[in-house]
């Protein structure tokens, strides 16, 4: 049932970048029912994201279901004739969707930083807005008060000159999220409860089995630790692990294509590891990882039956450029324990090999 048609009556209009995106939009959907229909329109062209989001969209989820058009738009890549292409195709293809929006209409956008969702954020700004989670960067979004915009680039000047985000309103702006224990003024509040993927986990007949998951993060393509360190906190994690009788699993992140070890167990999943975990139907010992959002995901979903850790690397580990960023996340997570999970740092994992 895929198609542009849009028709007009009470509309949802749901802009999503990432699978986590859209877990969080049907849950968005399910929790704050607000439209007649539902339209959901995808804003990424990065061939694994699209390759995911294919599979784990249910087009009977929603009237209207819109890919966008990669020939056209191509991606921002590094030449100025480039970003100019892709700036100028997004404004023109949004502008096509966006004038069939009305005031009566709810929008739901996945990413406040992106330039495209502030685009859209700012051409609809007498519309109810919602801000769906991006994960662990909503913490940094709302705690380092950064709605200053992206920095100053050549590649954001174009992107401001045909993608201008200079009429938000705050106030009107609701974050749909996760996390609690933030003040999240001058935006509104509505927490999600993930009461959709609680349904399904509750129809899975969960197996306890002596697995440990270590969830991978793309860190080292990132350039917040290299790639050496890395391996030194997954081996050490395996090493202990094993030491204790347990199985380690390491699932890889799906913009990762680092090289891994021989000797890892590695699963390489198509489904975020939110419904990964629903195919194996197995209720691991613990779950590793660095600061994943699947993680805090999992720690909610499983209702404290597997021990939810995140490994804080030693200081000097992390690259200058992301240093705040990373404390900014790693201190909140700290401040609410055990809500989502134990923060652990690396000198001292082996206290948690129960």
């Amino acid at each position: 049932m895929t198609t542009t048609s849009i028709n007009h009556e009470k509309n949802a209009y749901f802009f999503v970048i990432t699978p986590l995106n859209y877990l969080y939009a049907v849950e968005a959907k399910r929790q704050i029912p607000s439209a007649y229909k539902s339209h959901m329109i995808l804003l990424t062209t990065f061939q694994p994201i699209i390759d995911q989001l294919k599979i784990v969209i249910d087009e009977e989820e929603w009237d209207t279901v819109v890919y966008r058009p990669e020939k056209q738009w191509g991606m921002p890549q590094s030449t100025t004739a480039e970003k100019l292409k892709y700036a100028i195709y997004a404004r023109f293809y949004m502008d096509r969707i966006l004038k069939r929006v009305q005031p009566q209409d709810d929008i739901f956008v996945g990413n406040i930083r992106n330039s495209i969702c502030r685009y859209i954020l700012s051409k609809t700004h007498y519309n109810k807005q919602y801000i769906l989670d991006d994960g662990l960067a909503t913490i940094n979004y709302i705690k380092n008060n950064s709605d200053s915009g992206n920095k100053i680039t050549f590649k954001n000047m174009v992107f401001g000159m045909f993608l201008p985000g200079n009429k938000i309103n705050h106030k009107k702006i609701t974050f749909f999220s996760i996390y609690e224990h933030m003040d999240f003024s001058p935006f509104r509040f509505v927490k999600n409860d993930l009461k959709a993927l609680k349904s399904v986990y509750n129809e899975v007949e969960w197996k306890p089995e002596n697995v440990v998951l270590f969830i991978g993060q793309y860190l080292p393509k990132a350039n917040i630790i290299t790639k050496q360190h890395y391996f030194d906190v997954v081996n050490k994690i395996i090493s202990l692990e094993k030491e204790k009788g347990y199985k380690v699993v390491y699932i890889t992140h799906r913009n990762d294509d680092i090289v891994l070890p021989d000797s890892w167990d590695v699963l390489k999943g198509s489904l975020p590891v939110e419904l990964l975990l629903t195919e194996l139907k197995t209720t691991p010992k613990r779950i590793w990882s660095f600061y994943s959002t699947a993680l805090t995901n999992l720690q909610i979903l499983f209702e404290n039956k597997s021990i939810c850790l995140y490994i804080k690397p030693p200081e000097k580990w992390i690259s200058s450029k992301h240093k705040k960023s990373i404390e900014t996340v790693y201190s909140y997570l700290e401040s609410v324990e055990p809500l989502y999970g134990k923060v652990v740092d690396y000198d001292h994992v082996d206290e948690y090999m129960i």
